[in-house]
């Protein structure tokens, strides 16, 4: 599914400090090299890794753990839903983030696999939006101490 106003949020990335907690490790799994293109530069303030596919985010996974992978749901290689139990069964307090444009609808895979979703197509503010819910839902999980510093994004 293609990213509506991919050009916008690219025009938008400027550092002012808001929102979301620093200094997380990030995978960003997806099929759209404009979605890998566009996403790390909002996300600035933390280690942030990409995989063209579900393949490579699996062999992501498998070379360091991660706070938050943001996945896209239909790759190749394998589906964001195997990465999202991959990411799960290495770390289980890895928040996990659905893109799509698909509609999971009442999929009980996907319900019970990802956190939260990103729906496609979407805006800078959109992933600003579910950041901030991915850091506070990972805070929940941890503790405040373990997951990030004061809030920050590139935006």
């Amino acid at each position: 599914m293609p990213v509506a106003s991919v050009e916008a949020v690219a025009e938008q990335i400027i550092d002012n400090g808001s929102a979301m907690g620093a200094g997380l490790r990030i995978l960003v799994d997806d099929d759209e090299p404009r979605v890998l293109e566009l996403v790390p530069p909002i996300l600035a303030d933390h280690t942030v890794d990409t995989a063209i596919h579900g393949g490579e985010g699996l062999r992501r996974l498998a070379e360091a753990d991660y706070d938050i992978v943001l996945s896209d749901w239909v790759m190749a290689e394998a589906s964001g839903l195997e990465v999202a139990a991959e990411a799960r069964a290495r770390q289980a307090d890895t928040v996990i983030v659905l893109m799509t444009g698909w509609d999971p609808g009442g999929s009980a895979d996907a319900q019970d696999a990802v956190d939260l979703r990103l729906a496609k197509p979407f805006e800078r503010e959109d992933v600003e939006r579910v950041m901030r819910e991915a850091v506070s839902l990972l805070r929940q999980r941890r503790g405040d101490a373990q997951a990030g510093d004061a809030p920050a994004v590139a935006s």
